[in-house]
């Protein structure tokens, strides 16, 4: 039985979830799909649009569709959307809808659809750009510019980008130089500080016919691989850079999920201020790859405790767990205080939110 303190808490979360935007903070389980009118027959078109965007996500592949496997999912959108709504936008009437990402992957793994795994860890992005003559470094700061292009190639097909702060300190340990120039030694030392083992170098100009021409070498664990990707547009180029991107990195970290898993994880998570860290927090636990179900344990002045039950590895959850950024781990894992005299209970892992 719930504690009828926990009971207290997630009613104030369902009445501050019902006053709040749905889709305030998109993960990759929400997206958007144009739509003519709130007719039935439109938002069944939308779902299914939805859906096959879903498909490339889970999967990282730009043809997900074409496997007869992922496809008769595309037909039946209503067994994965949680919930939908429309929303007027500068970009016209646009359908909101949430995916069911742990019921999506499960599907999938039935069916032997190879997904992206839960420990995917994020690609640190050096970009050097040369256009009319000008020569920049894309950093974190890009917001929807070039930066922007490439994270919304990134988005579709389900890959996390990171880019460089290029504050003084990177500034003084990678110039343009090292980076239009493919110099790894000195782009991998500066790449330390951001704990990833994945880092892309990039280049991009355009040719004597005004097309634009991209070179990029990935390492991954210090591994290189390199291609080029081309288009008549900025975009395309881009676009064509991280399709490249995602091949590759399939092959690193992409399987069949296993099915029902009985694995489970205990968390507790301090910092909390309030019911409203309490609903970001429960939410994003929600959108871990590897993570099927939340269970409220306890709570107490600025922390919560949860068990999280698992489709993944357990080590590949830890890991999947830090990986957006919204939680630090604290110390070595403690035994949990639960009540039950003799029972053995596995340990708790510690967190803090991040502010």
């Amino acid at each position: 039985m719930v504690p009828m303190p926990i009971l207290r808490l997630l009613l104030c979360c369902v009445l501050l979830l019902a006053a709040a935007p749905a889709f305030a903070q998109e993960s990759f389980h929400q997206i958007r799909v144009p739509v003519a009118d709130q007719s039935s027959e439109a938002r069944q078109a939308a779902l299914q649009e939805a859906m096959e965007q879903a498909l490339v996500r889970a999967t990282g592949r730009d043809d997900a569709v074409a496997d007869p496997a992922a496809a008769a999912f595309v037909e039946q959108p209503n067994r994965f959307v949680q919930l939908y709504r429309y929303e007027y936008t500068p970009r016209g009437l646009e359908l909101a809808v949430r995916i069911d990402a742990a019921g999506l992957r499960q599907a999938l793994g039935s069916a032997g659809v190879a997904v992206w795994s839960a420990d995917r860890p994020p690609v640190l992005v050096w970009l050097a750009v040369e256009q009319r003559g000008e020569r920049v470094l894309v950093g974190s700061d890009e917001g929807e510019g070039i930066g922007g292009l490439l994270n919304n190639a990134a988005r579709r097909r389900g890959l996390l980008l990171m880019f460089p702060l290029l504050d003084a300190e990177d500034r003084n340990a990678v110039g343009f130089s090292d980076v239009w120039g493919g110099f790894a030694a000195p782009v991998m030392r500066a790449s330390q500080r951001y704990a990833t083992p994945v880092v892309l170098i990039g280049r991009v100009n355009t040719d004597v016919a005004g097309d634009w021409r991209a070179r990029w070498q990935l390492y991954v664990d210090q591994r290189e691989q390199s291609w080029i990707s081309t288009g008549g547009g900025l975009n395309e180029a881009l676009d064509q850079g991280i399709a490249g991107l995602g091949e590759r990195l399939l092959a690193l970290y992409a399987g069949v999920p296993s099915g029902d898993s009985s694995e489970s994880l205990r968390v507790q998570v301090d910092g909390l201020r309030g019911v409203r860290d309490y609903v970001r927090l429960e939410r994003y636990l929600r959108d871990v790859a590897g993570v099927t179900q939340v269970m409220p344990l306890r709570l107490e002045d600025g922390s919560a405790a949860f068990e999280l039950r698992l489709s993944a590895a357990p080590d590949r959850v830890q890991r999947a767990l830090t990986a957006g950024g919204l939680l630090r781990p604290q110390e070595e894992p403690r035994p949990p205080r639960l009540p039950g005299e003799g029972v053995e209970l596995q340990p708790e892992f510690r967190y803090r939110l991040a502010l």
